[in-house]
């Protein structure tokens, strides 16, 4: 596996980088494009494969490749905090109580008018 904080040094310092050799080369892009599709996710109609996602990730420059990653990690963060709180289960207590007092207000309109129908 190739040092990337010495490729990193390297570059940052102005030096041509040209210190690894081609097998090295491309067995790095290998292990870095590894497990991804072999073309982009050509119908937008449906979810991305894990191959296909990895590969739209790679395809990304890299600082949009990190925002991507940033609202992953955020939604993640979000989706358990709603499991573990339970939110859906709430939500569908919320409505039931709201339907209980819907009910109960059409049944005091019907005490008052004495319609009953």
């Amino acid at each position: 596996m190739i040092d990337s904080e010495a490729l990193r040094r390297a570059r940052d310092a102005g030096e041509l980088v040209f210190k690894f050799d081609i097998d090295e080369l491309a067995g790095e892009v290998l292990r870095l494009r590894g497990g991804e599709a072999l073309e982009p996710k050509a119908d937008e109609a449906r979810m991305h494969t894990p191959a296909e996602f990895l590969r739209f990730l790679n395809d990304l420059d890299p600082a949009r490749r990190l925002e991507v990653a940033s609202q992953i990690l955020d939604n993640a963060d979000t989706s358990a905090r709603c499991f573990r709180q339970n939110h859906a289960g709430a939500l569908e207590e919320l409505e039931d109580y709201r339907r209980a007092f819907m009910d109960a207000q059409l049944n005091a309109r019907r005490l008052e008018t004495g319609s009953f129908e």
